[in-house]
């Protein structure tokens, strides 16, 4: 039988490296099955399956519904399920759960960001587009990035101030050192749980490149890149910023929708 994942979680009331601890003892560092909870190991196998299906080279619909997804089987796996209402029964005010927006624009100018955490209102922004260039944010990067900024999320929301020490979550713009080796150990777990998973991207690879074939976003729709006229894999960008029709000329056709839901915890 596996191991109870539980946690009381107050906002605002944990030591970081409290919080780091019972992240990393309960998912980082129980690669085992027999070590996870049914629901981990539920929230583990939906997210490789939903990978391997917007990897199939299908163009699916609708691209925040799906990452909206992702974010409450990656929230159930490390987070202990606190910061979305995917697995609650009575979810209650949906403000006060964890949101996200998916954008080519973004509000911090920052050339080069992926994405960002925004505190007060409790939403993760994940960008399109690397900010400030012409390059598509591809689902690795997307997914890699939404690792890193749910990271922010459990440590902004639950983490107490005044019984942690500023280097480990203030420090260097929120990227403290609780921050940094919980954040790695969360994207090095994910990337370990298939052999598909390790061209996620991960922070502490300097030399990670984006596939030729991975798919991203236009028009709230996952397409793969080699579809798409103007991507130049050598490049790794447009040639052309306003590319976006199919190689074979004409319009796209319409994307599948494919419905990601939970029918039951343990199936």
């Amino acid at each position: 039988m596996g191991a109870q994942q539980t946690m009381t979680l107050i906002p605002g009331s944990h030591p970081a490296q409290e919080l780091k601890k019972r992240v990393l003892e309960s998912s980082c560092y129980g690669f085992r099955t027999m070590h996870l909870t049914p629901s981990q190991r539920h929230a583990r196998n939906q997210f490789i399956r939903a990978y391997d299906i917007l990897n199939s080279g299908c163009e699916l619909y609708s691209a925040h519904d799906i990452m909206t997804w992702l974010m409450g089987l990656l929230d159930q796996f490390f987070f202990f399920g606190a910061m979305t209402p995917l697995w609650k029964k009575n979810p209650g005010n949906e403000m006060d759960w964890l949101h996200l927006r998916l954008s080519e624009e973004s509000e911090i100018e920052s050339v080069g960001i992926l994405g960002y955490y925004d505190n007060v209102n409790l939403r993760i922004t994940l960008l399109t587009r690397v900010w400030g260039t012409n390059v598509p944010s591809t689902l690795d990067m997307l997914l890699g990035t939404l690792c890193h900024e749910m990271t922010h999320a459990f440590l902004g929301i639950f983490h107490d101030p005044n019984q942690s020490l500023y280097e480990e979550v203030e420090a260097d713009e929120l990227h403290g050192t609780v921050f940094l080796e919980l954040c790695s150990a969360i994207q090095d777990t994910v990337r370990g749980w298939s052999p598909n998973l390790m061209s996620l991207y991960y922070d502490g690879e300097a030399t990670w490149m984006p596939r030729d074939d991975a798919p991203f976003i236009i028009d709230n729709t996952f397409i793969p890149l080699s579809s798409i006229e103007g991507w130049d894999p050598d490049y790794a960008g447009w040639k052309d910023p306003k590319a976006g029709r199919c190689r074979k000329g004409g319009p796209r056709k319409a994307a599948k929708k494919v419905e990601f839901y939970q029918p039951s915890l343990l199936d």
